[in-house]
């Protein structure tokens, strides 16, 4: 990847770092402080480094984003008084607009920056900075939380060109394997077929004083052909794995063709080959029994992504239990899901119709 764990892990040590930068102005700080402002000052700015790794190392990278906002107002709100504290012309806020600029999308991340640079200039002007002191703090917070807004596109640009390139790459092999089981089969399976009805053309229409050794060998030639033949046919079979992607497409072609309605919730993203390959069979299987047995007229896929796995549930409308009998292939499915540690769950749905659930756990990142 273009940003491996180790950039990420370096790029936060550097960001954590930085608030070093408020140290510098703690000598002077100090230095008019008494002996209870001086303690009273030291544990604020105890709390704002404790807060400022927080982020850094938890808050940056959490799904729940109200931590996120929690922690960027907790910043702001401690570097705001660290500024005022501190001699005119010291702006601790940059480091705030640098949390904020990093921290959000950048249509949220810009009116956090900017109401950020104006606090500053709002610090800086309360603390009698003068209006070139406090436009100059305005100024450079905005420049650093655009930075901040520029190096996050940067990330999530290079993270997506990434994954493209890594489904381009997927599905360049995948059509490649198409391709060779489709020679495959039209060069050497419709000859060895053929092969196989004269030999047992040729046995058939022996005289019968043919003698008992060319009677064998006859045999022994059909019976090698026609192993050559399965050979073939098991080579194709697995050039022509599955593809999730492309399981979705014949998924949607299939129940429109049935008059079945068909809606999809996908938040799945790439996975590796061998679980995308179960997934990709157990949802072929599914659409299959939802055509045949199911008589429903709606059927909705979900695909979803968790970090210690991912999961394809299909639901349909129809008659519930009905489609776990009759030859429905749920069998199969469990196999497959068990032999990478996965699951089968075959049940009726809430509001009718049949649910099938199958669970495959994915390595680590």
């Amino acid at each position: 990847m273009i940003f491996s764990r180790r950039a990420m892990v370096a790029g936060r040590v550097v960001l954590s770092a930085s608030a070093l930068a408020i140290l510098t102005a703690l000598p002077d700080i100090l230095a008019t402080a008494g002996p209870a402002r001086r303690a009273a000052l030291m544990a604020g700015i105890v709390v704002f480094v404790v807060g400022w790794l927080a982020f850094w190392w938890f808050g940056i990278g959490t799904r729940n984003r109200s931590t996120t906002v929690a922690l960027v107002a907790f910043l702001t709100a401690m570097l705001a008084v660290l500024t005022y504290l501190a001699p005119p012309g010291r702006d601790g806020l940059l480091l705030a607009a640098v949390a904020a600029g990093t921290a959000f999308e950048p249509r949220r991340a810009a009116p956090m920056v900017g109401g950020i640079a104006l606090l500053a200039g709002a610090v800086q002007l309360l603390h009698g900075g003068g209006a070139l002191i406090a436009a100059g703090a305005t100024v450079n917070d905005l420049v650093v939380g655009a930075v901040a807004v520029g190096g996050r596109l940067l990330y999530v640009t290079s993270r997506s060109l990434t994954r493209a390139r890594d489904e381009i790459a997927r599905l360049a092999v995948s059509e490649e394997r198409l391709r060779l089981a489709r020679d495959l089969h039209d060069l050497l399976g419709q000859n060895l077929t053929l092969a196989v009805l004269k030999n047992e053309l040729i046995v058939r229409d022996m005289p019968a004083e043919t003698p008992e050794a060319l009677k064998k060998t006859q045999l022994e030639l059909g019976s090698a052909i026609r192993q050559s033949l399965d050979d073939v046919r098991l080579a194709v079979a697995g050039y022509r794995s599955t593809d999730l992607r492309a399981e979705l497409d014949g998924t949607r072609a299939a129940l429109g063709a049935a008059g079945i309605d068909f809606s999809i919730e996908d938040d799945l993203g790439v996975l590796p080959a061998v679980q995308d390959g179960v997934l990709a069979w157990a949802l072929r299987e599914s659409t299959t029994n939802v055509i045949r047995h199911s008589q429903a007229t709606h059927c909705v896929v979900r695909l979803r992504r968790r970090p210690a796995g991912a999961t394809l549930v299909v639901e349909d409308n129809g008659r519930g239990a009905v489609n776990a009998e009759e030859g429905s292939g749920l069998a199969g499915i469990a196999e497959r899901a068990a032999a990478i540690g996965g699951s089968l769950d075959a049940t009726q749905a809430p509001g009718g119709g049949f649910r099938m659930t199958v669970s495959v756990p994915l390595p680590d990142a």
